[in-house]
């Protein structure tokens, strides 16, 4: 993923959940989205359709990771039958403490999560727990070595503290915005 400069808040590891972004930024994505989106701007403050694609088509896993770091909430992976070859997760979304489902779209239940991906043609859909720190070689293959770090996601993609605090802060955006501002807290962190 490329993008412009974001300046970092803070530069110490430890207060890495304070990093946050301000302004907007243009990203590319190295393999596109379902949809075929490669080129994004997203802006402070703002969840758009730009938002919406980046985070819930192809960064979902990130900002779940995110936002279960904000609040030690527990993650839902959404799987989808793949024929032969099984169960493949196509995406994760936070638990909130009413038992809805949270993600760049919005709050959803189980069944709409689920009846979303039937929607679009799934004919297999399962949703499961699964705790933040092991989405790592679970929902994302590719940062297996990183199970068990609640951090991971920053290890992950999200490596440099802009970018960390490009996802913080649609994490923090979409906490507030459905009334969950008072879950944020930076002890989430070190909670197993």
């Amino acid at each position: 993923m490329s993008g412009t400069s974001l300046p970092a808040q803070h530069s110490d590891r430890a207060g890495v959940l304070n990093y946050d972004f301000a302004g907007y930024v243009d990203l590319t994505l190295s393999e596109p989205t379902p949809y075929g989106r490669t080129a994004f701007v997203l802006t402070a403050g703002v969840i758009d359709a730009e938002a919406e694609e980046f985070f819930g088509r192809s960064q979902c896993h990130w900002l779940a990771g995110a936002i279960h770091s904000l609040t030690g909430w527990p993650l839902t992976v959404v799987d989808i039958g793949d024929g032969e070859h099984g169960w493949r997760a196509v995406h994760t979304a936070a638990i909130t403490p009413r038992g809805t489902l949270l993600d760049i779209f919005g709050e959803h239940s189980e069944a709409v999560m689920r009846q979303g991906y039937f929607g679009i043609g799934a004919s297999r859909v399962r949703l499961r727990r699964v705790a933040g720190a092991d989405l790592p070689g679970d929902a994302v293959q590719d940062a297996r070595g990183l199970r068990g770090n609640p951090l991971w996601w920053t290890e992950s993609t999200f490596t440099t503290p802009a970018m960390q605090g490009l996802l913080l802060h649609f994490a923090r955006l979409l906490l507030r915005r459905h009334g969950f501002g008072h879950c944020i807290s930076p002890a989430a962190t070190r909670q197993p």
